[in-house]
């Protein structure tokens, strides 16, 4: 069989090719001959990904790696500010001024 983009193609035309029928189906005979032929019609499954390297994965995309550092530099600059206000702020009530 070829392989063909079948979803674009009319049901007649797919039947023909493929030697089938929409109402009937194949026979228990060609099924069997089919598979022999062509294997069973499973999809091959893939290594499954930890939940860690799920996880890390989720930081390879550059959009997020931008957020995360905004995020640290935002945490950064807030740190410091907050530490220069709560330095005045105790100067003045020291000083009561």
């Amino acid at each position: 069989m070829e392989n063909k983009k079948w979803f674009n193609q009319e049901i007649k035309e797919v039947e023909t090719k493929l030697q089938t029928n929409q109402e009937k189906g194949l026979s228990s005979e060609e099924v069997l001959k089919r598979q022999e032929q062509y294997g069973a019609n499973q999809l091959q499954s893939s290594k499954k990904k930890s939940l860690l390297q799920r996880f890390a994965d989720q930081f390879k995309d550059f959009s997020i790696i931008v957020l995360i550092i905004a995020a640290i530099v935002s945490g950064v600059v807030g740190v410091a500010e907050g530490e220069r206000n709560n330095r005045y702020n105790y100067y003045f009530n020291c000083c009561n001024c």
